[in-house]
């Protein structure tokens, strides 16, 4: 059963809303003064929101927006807000898919209900991620304070050791999934919104003005991060950012080894020759994430140079899509140095070395 909290400052008011969703929900009502402490005690799956203490007349607050902002920071959740003047949040946030509006009136409690039931699946999915996180972090702790009781001394250096090797350890199961016996799905390599101001190898940009479905509109970073860091005041050590342009799969396909093979052909060599060795050819194959990348594959033979400033300014002309976690970053170091790297070496005659070996290793079964 859902966990509902209504924050608004007549509990009276909400006794018919209260009642017509009690069959499916379990509903709590905070004040504004209790609703942050009510959102860690309560854990709630939806919070109902009011924005004004006072009732709607000239001299009430919109107390709602700061709960809002705290909900938001704190401990998000899917909010419904209900107010008699819902316009008042016009925060960036406010248009995100986890906020509805509805409007306190005649027809509100049917509107209510409705907006409660769309977002309960996607309320059992945060709770479920929420509940992952917290065994997680459970786990980190109980593993990692052990260990810094028994080499560490004094408590200032205890606790901080704590803190740090606990968010360490804690990253590192969060991407063990073969602990739960699951496999990463093609997309989870990526990092969409990307983390951080600083551009990355293997992050994957798009024109600014370019289509999220076109392939050729996106680019794959191939220059080192540490030459690329910007924040904190540092200046980037490259002027220039070196990028593989990306085209679409099966053009990439019809210029490899893979070229002219049937579909049930191709069933049987897909995983073999491209998706497990990560790349073939110059080509990367790179899955879909949808809305945000086509599926596609970068080529390292296509290769460009951008100025830092076009990808890392206040207006790109390159928007920085997604970044690849590691160890695929390292995936496409690896590739595009297996491409441009390799050594230029002259035609020989394999058959007659071929042979040579045969030779040999049939003198050693003779021995």
């Amino acid at each position: 059963m859902l966990k509902l909290l209504f924050v608004d400052d007549e509990p009276d008011v909400l006794e018919p809303v209260i009642e017509a969703l009690s069959e499916q929900c379990r509903c709590e009502v905070r004040g504004f003064d209790d609703a942050e402490d009510a959102l860690f005690d309560i854990s709630p799956d939806i919070v109902v929101l009011d924005l004004l203490d006072g009732g709607a007349t000239s001299e009430a607050e919109n107390l709602g927006s700061t709960t809002y902002r705290r909900i938001w920071e704190t401990r998000f959740c899917p909010i419904i807000v209900y107010s008699a003047q819902p316009e008042l949040l016009s925060d960036k946030e406010a248009e995100h898919p986890f906020v509805r509006y509805v409007k306190k009136g005649a027809t509100s409690v049917g509107e209510l209900r409705e907006g409660v039931k769309a977002f309960e699946p996607h309320a059992d999915a945060v709770r479920h991620t929420e509940q992952r996180i917290r065994s997680e972090i459970s786990s980190a702790l109980r593993d990692v304070s052990r260990e810094i009781f028994e080499h560490y001394q004094s408590d200032e250096d205890r606790s901080n050791a704590i803190v740090r090797s606990a968010q360490r350890r804690l990253a590192a199961l969060m991407d063990d999934l073969s602990r739960h016996g699951e496999k990463l799905q093609g997309w989870e390599q990526f990092v969409s919104p990307p983390i951080g101001s600083d551009l990355c190898l293997g992050d994957i940009i798009r024109k600014a003005e370019g289509s999220p479905e076109d392939p050729r509109d996106f680019f794959v970073v191939l220059t080192p991060s540490c030459d690329l860091v910007c924040s904190n005041g540092r200046q980037p050590r490259v002027s220039d950012v070196l990028v593989a342009g990306c085209e679409s799969l099966p053009d990439a396909i019809g210029r490899s080894a893979l070229k002219g093979m049937s579909q049930s052909k191709l069933k049987g060599r897909i995983i073999g020759t491209m998706l497990s060795p990560g790349f073939f050819g110059e080509f990367l194959p790179i899955p879909t994430l949808t809305g945000r990348i086509p599926s596609m594959a970068a080529n390292f033979k296509r290769l460009h140079l951008l100025p830092v400033s076009h990808v890392v300014s206040e207006t790109p002309e390159y928007e920085r899509i997604a970044s690849i976690d590691s160890p695929f970053r390292e995936l496409v170091s690896w590739g595009y140095l297996q491409t441009s790297c390799r050594p230029g070496l002259p035609d020989r005659d394999f058959e007659l070395w071929r042979d040579e070996i045969l030779e040999v290793l049939k003198a050693k079964e003779g021995d």
